[in-house]
């Protein structure tokens, strides 16, 4: 069986959580199967039209699969040569659209992640150009009716989709994302903290409001106890924020820069608390890799992981605010709490490990 992937192709170490999953799946399959990894020019300040419709270079990142960049063109011609039996369009992309006319030349099974919802995100996003938005729009929608399969994370990432989409649940799949083996070891490495401070762990950009920030710090600020609060972004947050936070004294802000798989694993290990505060989080991969290195998550309703969280067991699922200050008192007051949780939270690599997951991908295939 050929296998062709279609998406963004991260060749270094930090990731975002489509990347990852892009990579993992398919460094995975190309194990079993004769497998292809076709990326695109997507910077224009550094690629000309030229390289865009007929470019093509070879990456050599990875050792397991092939993988290319291509332009418009070249990536059909590609496909024509490749032959696959399967294109999966593993990382929502707009050039990948062109892959579509493969079905006029040979039978093709097309199968799509739904990583998130693009014309909701352009929706809220006050910066995106209408211009793209046509685009994505256009794109996307052609995702959904022309593929033959739809890969949602959890059933909010397809109750998202069913407000802009109309698709059969026929060819729905829902596959939730893999758990790296790192956070694994993390978890059965990780030691008893003596201290009293509770350590808080959040991922997102800090300025997007849909990622919750801003409401994490409103909830912090009532809380009569010290927190250290680790922010993992590459971006710092708006002035507004900022003031929330240097007048806070029971707040200790750190602001860490993004890491490699290895590093944050290693990171998390002396963290209690990982709080995922979005109103718009298709999975959060984020969230169960802290599980599985101990930490006791605590997610808002709107995070699609949340169905994996037994609230009070392994975790803890909040609606408003004044549940999540609650929470967060709860698990400072009774540090025995957050110890039986975290023993828990750490069960989810046995369901999640990225070859578990990789097994219903191997169902797809068939």
């Amino acid at each position: 069986m050929r296998i062709l992937f279609a998406g963004r192709y991260n060749d270094g170490d930090t990731f975002t959580g489509p990347e990852k999953v892009a990579k993992r799946i398919f460094s995975s399959a190309s194990e079993e199967y004769d497998t292809a990894f076709v990326s695109y020019f997507f910077d224009g300040r550094k690629y000309g039209i030229i390289k865009k419709i007929f470019g093509k270079e070879t990456l050599d990142s990875d050792e397991s699969g092939k993988v290319f960049r291509f332009g418009l063109i070249s990536v059909l011609i590609y496909a024509l040569r490749f032959k696959p039996d399967i294109i999966h369009i593993i990382t929502y992309e707009r050039f990948a659209v062109i892959l579509f006319l493969y079905k006029f030349f040979r039978k093709v099974k097309f199968v799509y992640n739904v990583h998130g919802i693009a014309v909701y995100e352009n929706s809220i996003n006050q910066n995106a150009q209408s211009g793209i938005k046509k685009r994505d729009s256009f794109c996307e929608k052609m995702y959904f009716k022309y593929s033959d399969v739809l890969v949602f994370l959890s059933e909010i990432s397809k109750q998202t989709a069913r407000k802009f989409y109309d698709f059969n649940d026929s060819k729905v799949v829902i596959i939730p994302n893999g758990i790296d083996k790192e956070f694994h070891e993390a978890g059965r490495n990780r030691k008893e903290r003596n201290e009293n401070i509770l350590k808080i762990v959040f991922i997102g950009d800090l300025n997007k409001s849909e990622k919750g920030f801003n409401e994490l710090i409103s909830a912090l600020s009532k809380l009569e106890f010290r927190t250290e609060l680790y922010a993992v972004s590459n971006n710092k947050p708006d002035n507004d924020i900022s003031g929330k936070i240097e007048k806070n004294d029971n707040v200790i802000f750190y602001l860490i820069n993004k890491m490699d798989t290895e590093r944050y694993a290693e990171f998390l290990m002396d963290k209690d608390v990982y709080v995922s505060a979005s109103s718009y989080e298709q999975f959060s991969i984020a969230a169960v890799e802290s599980m599985a290195a101990g930490l006791v998550p605590v997610v808002s309703s709107e995070t699609g992981m949340s169905s994996y969280i037994n609230n009070g067991i392994n975790g803890f699922v909040y609606v408003n605010e004044e549940e999540l200050t609650g929470i967060l008192k709860k698990l400072n007051s009774d540090r025995q709490t957050v110890s039986t949780i975290s023993e828990n939270a750490k069960l989810i690599y046995d369901e999640l490990n990225i070859d578990n997951v990789f097994r219903k991908y191997k169902e797809l295939y068939k």
